[in-house]
């Protein structure tokens, strides 16, 4: 079985204690409200974790983010064709975008995510 297909069969059951590890193309930091505008971008070791309550984003630094602090979520370029995911966080200045090319393993992580936000 490949690392993908066990990705999407961890993300339709309950997530280990652990965390899901999932290994992207790429992590881009840019800054809200600047669109395409970058700040750093990890080629090097870029990953995200996701976990039942929160996501640890390997950025150009490690970031924890529970999903009560993301804002909104969008694909980029767009929901027909993504390839990556766009995190806007409340009371940040930044973004976190990452690539995946595997479009179903994107929409089943854009999906596991949106599930968990909490609106105030």
């Amino acid at each position: 079985m490949n690392r993908i297909s066990h990705t999407l069969e961890l993300l339709n059951s309950d997530i280990p204690g652990e965390g899901i590890h999932v290994e992207v193309m790429e992590i881009i930091t840019g800054f809200k409200g600047l669109g395409s505008i970058e700040m750093a971008r990890n080629r090097l070791d870029p990953y995200i974790d996701l976990f039942s309550n929160q996501i640890r984003i390997n950025a150009y630094k490690q970031v924890l983010v529970s999903y009560g602090q993301v804002e909104r979520l969008v694909f980029l370029p767009n929901k027909h064709s993504p390839y990556a995911i766009r995190v806007y966080l409340k009371q940040s200045k930044y973004t976190y975008s990452f690539t995946i090319l595997d479009q179903d393993l994107l929409v089943k992580i854009f999906d596991y995510i949106s599930a968990r936000l909490i609106t105030s």
